[in-house]
This record gives structure tokens, sequence and C-alpha cells, in this order.
């Protein structure tokens, strides 16, 4: 049985137990897991916050990309650490939900500690130049027509990208091809690359697309519209 060890960061930041505040904490080098590949967001963000971690605790805070399976690679491998907080692990609101429904996974929520939440951000909907997509009503129009034809990448199959483009489908009642990827970086650059027709993609992943003109924004996953 996998006991309490980590702590997530959704950015969600998960390590270890009651060991971390053992005198001399810490004396070496810890380890900051994340279930995605260099270049998304999940991993900008972990590296923004490693480095400054690095600098107050002293010690350097090595990001370590583990992705796959909708970053349960990443978690299942912070749930087996030893519990001593040299390792812990930025997650997102999906690994603790969409988790053990879509894949079979030895850890349970209880095997981790939360410690902060790091970032909450919306996503962006971004489309490719090829798709001729240039705005949500084109989207609507063209799904309607060829139902099942558009598709649209994400960062995993049951991470917060995925989940955002079922919702947009079930609140549309259209159809698109789901084309998951290893993290949110390969998504949109097979948007870019005109390989898939649109994303929701995270701010970082989508930003320097968009203004590099590769791929067109059409809109944000948010309530109020942006400042």
């Amino acid at each position: 049985m996998i006991g309490k060890k980590a702590i997530w960061m959704a950015g969600a930041l998960l390590a270890v137990t009651t060991t971390v505040h053992a005198a001399g904490y810490p004396d070496k080098p810890i380890s900051l897991a994340i279930g995605f590949p260099p270049g998304g967001g999940a991993d900008n963000v972990a590296r923004v916050y490693a480095d400054h971690l690095a600098k107050t605790l002293k010690q350097p805070v090595i990001v370590e990309n583990r992705p796959g399976a909708g970053s349960t690679i990443a978690a299942a491998h912070v749930a087996r650490a030893k519990p001593d907080g040299y390792t812990i692990f930025m997650g997102n609101s999906s690994v603790m939900g969409s988790d053990n429904v879509l894949y079979k996974v030895a850890y349970t929520p209880d095997s981790f500690i939360p410690v902060s939440r790091l970032t909450t951000s919306p996503m962006i909907l971004i489309a490719s130049k090829k798709s001729g997509i240039g705005s949500v009503q084109d989207l609507l129009e063209r799904s309607q027509k060829e139902p099942g034809k558009l598709t649209f990448a994400s960062s995993g199959n049951g991470v917060i990208t995925h989940l955002a483009g079922v919702e947009f489908l079930r609140l549309s009642g259209r159809k698109l091809l789901h084309v998951p990827f290893k993290g949110g970086a390969p998504a949109t650059q097979s948007v870019a690359a005109g390989d898939t027709d649109i994303s929701f993609a995270t701010a970082p992943s989508a930003k320097a697309m968009i203004d590099t003109g590769k791929v067109k924004g059409l809109a944000i996953t948010s309530k109020t519209p942006p400042a």
C-alpha cells in the first residue's frame, strides 16, 4: 500500500510528509517531477518555481520531465518515492480526478499531501492557419457541416486541455476527432503545422505560436473578457 508521500501543484505542489521538517533539511538536491515534456505550460511554471525554490532553500531543485499517460507516469513515480521531502510533484487538477477513470494507477489522492496551488489560468482556443478557421463561429459552422472531420489536439487523455475540448463538444453538440499528445508543446506544434485543426492550449504553449503568426487565437476560456 502506498503511503502519504508526495505533494502536488495544480499547478498544485505535492511533496513528502513530516520528515521534511527534520533538522538540516534540505541538505541535498530536490527533484521536481512533472508529467509533461519541456516547452509547455507546466514545464514553464515548473522551471520558474524550481529556480525560486532553489534560491530559497539553498539547494538545487531539478525539474524532471516524465511525460505520458495523462501525467500519471510522473504521479506514480512520486507516489513510489521515498517519503523524505526530496521528491515533489507538480500536477494539474485533472491528475486527481480523471486519472483513475482513464488509467490503471497504483495510487490514490491519499498517496499525496497537497502543499500549494501555484497557478490558475484560462486556456486559449487556437486554430491552424491551414484549417481556414478564423473564428469560433467558423468552427461551429464547419464542425456542423463536417461532423467528426475536424481534429482537436490536447496534451493527453484526461488532462485539462482534453476536458476543455470535451466540454466544448458537449455544450455545442458538435463532433470533433480528439488527437492526444504527450504535452502542450507538441499539441500546439501540431496545430501550427496544420496536422490538427484546433486546440484548447495553455497560455505559454499558445502565446509563442500566436505571436509568430503560426496559429490564430479564437477565444479564451474565461467568464470575463481579459483585461
